[in-house]
């Protein structure tokens, strides 16, 4: 479209001078056709339009390849993750198993990123996320590496200390072959195998991680591993109270440099503190049983040379006719096994004899043992073989001590000089005591002492209960029958529990004289006081006699009748029968009352008034309890003492108030106070009343 000319347009004046400027046209131009410059000017413009267009629809794609592929990889990258350090994940394999799932867990890397690349929309995006999945990978590659080669040398240097291990189980459990050597001094036998093959694994393991050989830390290597074999020996040893042969292990094994010092004196202090107790155990025992001073954790635990064999004492005389033993004649059957008594080396060999010194200084020597392979030098351990028995003669077997012979029942006897078969068991706690005393070492002394006067202790308890158990049993005879007890539980007795027996046999038996006597007053004369003489305390006699000699039996025949006629009148007979020391305490009550009453006025009482007295004692009654809270039957107050029922009073209920009224009256207290009352009932001390 053409375009006017800015000339034709109106302008204003701007000058000083006001007014409007008169139109004014340009100078005149040629007219010219614009419309093909417009048209090639709205191509181009449509042409940058579209390049504008395009690099934006690339913009826009491009944006959404790099998102869909970082998303993606956050997906993978979430998969991997959990893969390897998820709960299962690979780095939370070790040992062998990291070794194991390497190549599997690889694999699933790369199967879990072509899955997730799949996914995505075109080439672009899946060549997007292979670059960068491809630089993680990488990375996991390595530290799945690292991980596996750290857990491969984990892995070994484990299954190294293991194998360790177990070579030194192998060697404590062999422990009895320990120290065995060829005739050329090498080292032979299961327990310097197993032990070689422990050191010799630890300076395998050691060598490939850089440690040389004869190295401080290889020898601290050593050390560790001997240091375990020797503890486990040691505490084997000790379970078989073989206390000398530890402590000379130790000291063996720290004298070669195999342990250290602050090891060696640990397990010393150890065995020693161990050895001690079971000493002292041993001792304390020993002493108590047969009065000798046998302790094998305290020696060197010396077995006999053959079990089951039969040992025949060889001795030869010494002074004042006394015989000494000298050794033993051993008989078995062919082919039994003859030992070493204990740890020692030998130091001759002949076709004759063999002699083998025990580490105790002891030499012990054995004549007769067939197939003896034994060697000079060679040493031997507690309980090994060193031949056996032939067809031709028992074998001889001596033990020396210093020189001089000794009985070989006392190779574990702290005195080896004593006479076995003159010892016997101390009969007191004292006598134990002065033998314990003999003993040198004094923290040894006092802790077998300690131990005997605790047996000691536990015998008299013991003794003290047996003793309770035969008295139960001689009271339950004495309330059936006191003249039938077990003569064997009467000797058992102390003699003033004897006394006692006899005391209450004698209350027993007097009882029912007594009570006959009470019964029938006129029957007592002095024949029947001398016939049942035996039955009598002499307190007893003296009162009977006086009795007798005075004529009161004549006036009492009427009084026990009046109390016979009474009590049958009662009802006192049957379930309702008082025990005979009942009835004879009723009637000795009775018979009080009346004589204080007689004294009290000094008027003889007539029968009346001596009925009186009886109907009231026996209409005044108590009751005893009895178990689940039941109460017996109505029993008279006079048929028990005052100490009887002392401590047994009950509330003065009304109803007792009333019986304790009724026995003042009767008393002659017409009308008794309160105070008198309560009184009263104070000194019935029992536990009721009707």
């Amino acid at each position: 479209m053409p375009t006017v000319p800015t000339s034709f347009v109106p302008q204003a004046d701007i000058s000083s001078q006001a007014g409007v400027a008169p139109f004014e046209a340009t100078p005149g131009q040629p007219a010219q056709n614009l419309a093909a410059g417009q048209a090639i000017e709205l191509g181009n413009a449509m042409v940058q339009a579209g390049n504008v267009e395009y690099r934006i629809g690339a913009i826009m794609q491009d944006n959404l390849n790099d998102g869909n592929a970082k998303q993606a990889l956050t997906q993978w990258q979430t998969q991997a993750q959990n893969m390897l350090r998820g709960q299962n994940g690979y780095f939370n394999a070790y040992g062998k198993d990291a070794d194991t799932n390497y190549q599997a867990t690889q694999d699933a890397l790369s199967s879990s990123a072509n899955s997730v690349m799949d996914g995505l929309g075109n080439d672009t995006q899946k060549a997007m996320f292979m670059q960068a999945a491809s630089s993680h990978m990488t990375q996991y590659r390595a530290q799945m590496l690292d991980h596996k080669s750290k857990e491969a040398f984990r892995y070994a240097a484990n299954e190294s200390q293991a194998y360790v291990t177990s070579l030194s189980s192998d060697a404590i459990n062999l422990h009895e072959f320990r120290g065995q050597v060829d005739e050329k001094g090498n080292l032979i036998g299961p327990f310097n195998a197993a032990e070689g093959a422990a050191i010799a694994e630890t300076r395998r393991r050691a060598a490939s991680i850089g440690i040389p050989v004869n190295s401080q830390q290889m020898l601290e290597l050593e050390r560790g591993v001997r240091t375990a074999i020797t503890g486990g020996v040691v505490n084997r040893l000790m379970l078989k109270d073989d206390y000398q042969a530890a402590l000379d292990y130790v000291v063996e094994q720290k004298d070669k440099n195999y342990i250290d010092e602050k090891a060696a004196q640990s397990l010393l202090t150890s065995v020693s503190a161990n050895r001690d107790r079971q000493m002292a155990k041993e001792l304390g025992e020993s002493i108590y049983l047969y009065g000798t001073t046998t302790t094998p954790a305290g020696t060197s635990n010396n077995e006999l040379p053959v079990k089951g064999g039969e040992y025949t004492l060889v001795t030869r005389p010494g002074k004042d006719g006394a015989t000494l033993p000298v050794g033993a004649s051993i008989t078995a059957e062919v082919g039994t096994p003859v030992v070493s008594p204990s740890d020692g080396i030998v130091i001759s060999k002949t076709e004759k004899e063999t002699v083998i010194r025990m580490n105790d200084g002891s030499e012990v020597f054995f004549e007769g043992v067939d197939k003896s392979q034994l060697f000079e030098g060679q040493r031997l351990k507690r309980g090994e073989k060193i031949g056996s028995f032939g067809i031709a003669t028992p074998v001889s077997y001596r033990v020396l001590r210093n020189g001089e012979p000794i009985d070989y029942r006392n190779v574990n006897d702290l005195d080896p000089t004593i006479n076995r078969d003159a010892a016997r068991r101390p009969q007191t706690e004292q006598e134990a005591l002065a033998i314990a005393g003999l003993i040198k070492r004094r923290e040894i002394r006092d802790a077998v002492k300690q131990d005997i006067s605790q047996r000691w202790a536990q015998d008299r308890a013991m003794a003290a209960q047996e003793n309770q158990r035969v008295l139960e049993a001689v009271t339950r005879a004495q309330l059936t029958n006191p003249n039938a007890i077990d003569p064997a539980l009467f000797a058992a007795l102390t003699p003033a529990q004897q006394s006692d027996a006899l005391g209450y046999q004698r209350k027993y038996n007097e009882t029912k004289v007594l009570l006959e006597m009470a019964i029938d007053p006129s029957k007592v004369n002095r024949p029947y006081i001398f016939e049942n003489w035996n039955e009598f305390t002499p307190e007893t006699r003296i009162k009977l006699l006086d009795q007798v000699n005075n004529g009161n039996l004549i006036a009492a025949k009427v009084d026990a009748d009046m109390v016979n006629a009474t009590l049958a009148a009662s009802g006192f007979k049957g379930d309702y029968k008082l025990t005979d020391e009942q009835n004879l305490q009723m009637r000795v009550n009775i018979e009080k009352k009346i004589f204080e009453k007689q004294s009290d006025t000094g008027v003889k009482l007539d029968d009346k008034q001596k009925q009186e007295i009886i109907d009231r004692a026996i209409d005044d009654t108590v009751v005893k309890p009895l178990w689940f809270g039941r109460e017996s039957r109505p029993i008279p107050a006079m048929a028990f003492t005052p100490s009887e029922l002392e401590g047994q009073m009950q509330t003065l209920t009304p109803k007792r108030q009333a019986a304790v009224i009724r026995s003042l009256q009767a008393d002659g207290i017409k009308n008794p106070t309160q105070s008198q009352i309560e009184t009263a009932w104070q000194s019935m001390r029992k536990l009721g009343t009707k």
